[in-house]
């Protein structure tokens, strides 16, 4: 239920953005897409887990969420250099911030779904 709710704000952010014909920077629209492959893995591995009980996988999942959260402190520090150099401006950069916040947080209900099927 909470990864449908991150999904949720993220379909909303989308759509902000495309209703205020918003656009990111390529080096931007690239770390997104970064970001999104690794949140996808995390959470398809953890909807593994929980159908086959797979412990191995489950342990195996912790490795992506840090690559997430690392991924997160890294596109906030790109996105300060893009604001701070005029790419980006604060409208679509505080859509950016939450869309990334989201997807980390996804990351982490993953590993909180995986961590369960290890626990047992």
């Amino acid at each position: 239920e909470r990864i449908g709710d991150h999904a949720e704000n993220i379909a909303d952010l989308a759509s902000e953005r495309i209703t205020k014909r918003l656009t990111f920077s390529p080096d931007a629209m690239n770390e997104i897409k970064g970001m999104f492959d690794y949140t996808i893995s995390a959470v398809e591995m953890s909807i593994e887990c929980f159908k086959s009980y797979n412990r191995e996988k489950a342990a195996g999942i912790r490795g992506i969420e840090e690559r997430i959260d690392s991924l997160e402190k890294e596109l906030r520090a790109s996105h300060i250099k893009r604001l701070n150099t005029g790419v980006c401006n604060a409208v679509v950069g505080t859509i950016f911030l939450d869309l990334i916040s989201n997807l980390e947080r996804i990351g982490d209900h993953s590993v909180n779904i995986a961590e369960i099927i290890y626990e047992n």
